[in-house]
């Protein structure tokens, strides 16, 4: 049974896999901004509404990282 940070992970990677095609090899960068992401806490519908407001066709995940920051610091102001 997968964990919750595997299925964390799995979802944000099938959105980059939808946007860009199949992943053969992810860089370690993209895996630390998953695992970044998932040790403070950023709930999975942010990151994914974050990945959502990007357009064109990402390499890495490195390609969301503005935005789903962007979107992390709204949900932040706007739960203050």
């Amino acid at each position: 049974m997968p964990t919750e940070k595997q299925l964390y992970s799995e979802a944000i990677l099938g959105v980059l896999e939808r946007r860009r095609g199949p992943i053969m090899i992810l860089a370690p960068a993209d895996y630390m901004l998953i695992d970044g992401w998932y040790s403070r806490g950023v709930p999975l519908r942010v990151v994914l509404a974050g990945m959502a407001l990007c357009q064109g066709t990402p390499r890495s995940l490195r390609y969301f990282e503005g935005a789903v920051e962007d979107e992390i610091r709204r949900v932040e102001r706007a739960m203050a």
